[in-house]
């Protein structure tokens, strides 16, 4: 979650300011249309949920994917604090009959950390489609001829929940990251920066605060602070010999970024224009009051007063 004060302000920029700074509106993975049918949609398959699925599916991850705001969103089935086969079943079955747009992808010969589980993808085609065409230099033509076939049987070139993808190169994880809602861009700097992290070799004799900072440097909004860039761009002098500038130059300048309500948060280093992709997912979303679905009255009315006053909260 973005903090700092210099971050915030940007948050009172007018709109036209921040369309000037997100370029194109074909960045999001998402559209107002796409929200709004995603809305109805929702609606209908929720009439038809038995209460014990509502309640597993009653935070947002299943708003989040129906507004398209991330084309997918994923868990795990069976085993202990999962979601149950049958509560999966019965969504996916109220889908095919009142969202046809909404695929429900078992990753049944992927087994979870305890053997026991298996994982799953929930996909909104039409959010999918949208930044698959939007990306053609990360995904395949397969995936816009076909993309339900390509989404279920081509599971080891987008699907990377699991540290399986070493073997594919880096695409499984940037195509993964774009179809959970990311820039593409933003993808990218986020694989590199996983894989150059790595390279980093800290002796053990090194002071436990220094090796503390290099692992919670992005995390904690590190990056944002000059005098921390100094000290991470002298750290990777003395022990980051085969870092190439790139990465270099991402492991310093990289800091996550994150919207008050759509974006779990990305990594990124072109500030303001990845403030204003998380702003404009979140406008999106709250604006549509996709939120209200299956609310209390009480938590109703507090999505519809977050709505009202959105504009000054920006």
């Amino acid at each position: 979650m973005i903090n700092k004060p210099e971050e915030i302000s940007l948050r009172t920029s007018s709109s036209e300011r921040r369309g000037e700074i997100l370029t194109s509106m074909d960045e999001l993975p998402t559209t107002p249309e796409i929200v709004s049918l995603g809305k109805k949609e929702l609606q209908e398959v929720w009439k038809h949920l038995t209460e014990q699925t509502r309640q597993t599916f009653s935070g947002k991850d299943l708003k989040r994917v129906f507004s398209g705001v991330t084309p997918e969103v994923g868990g795990m089935s069976v085993g202990e604090s999962r979601i149950p086969p049958q509560v999966l079943n019965e969504l996916e079955e109220i889908c095919k009959r009142f969202a046809p747009n909404i695929l429900v992808v078992r990753h049944t010969h992927v087994q979870g950390p305890d053997d026991k589980s298996s994982y799953f993808s929930i996909v909104n085609l039409r959010s999918a489609s949208r930044v698959i065409q939007n990306n053609p230099d990360v995904f395949p033509p397969a995936a816009q001829s076909n993309l339900k076939d390509w989404l279920k049987n081509n599971r080891e070139e987008w699907w990377s929940d699991l540290p399986l993808s070493d073997a594919n190169g880096d695409m499984p994880e940037i195509r993964y990251g774009v179809l959970s809602g990311f820039p593409a861009k933003s993808a990218k700097i986020f694989r590199t920066h996983c894989r150059a992290k790595k390279k980093v070799q800290l002796p053990p004799s090194l002071d436990p605060k220094m090796t503390e900072f290099f692992r919670n440097y992005t995390g904690d909004q590190l990056a944002l602070k000059d005098d921390n860039q100094d000290l991470m761009t002298k750290l990777l002098e003395l022990y980051g010999g085969d870092l190439s500038p790139e990465e270099k130059d991402i492991l310093v300048r990289g800091s996550r970024v994150g919207g008050q309500v759509a974006q779990q948060g990305f990594l990124g280093i072109d500030g303001p224009k990845d403030v204003a992709y998380c702003i404009a997912l979140d406008e999106l979303y709250v604006q549509s009051g996709i939120d209200t679905i299956g609310q209390t009255p009480r938590q109703r009315l507090k999505s519809l007063l977050t709505h009202f006053f959105w504009p000054n909260k920006r």
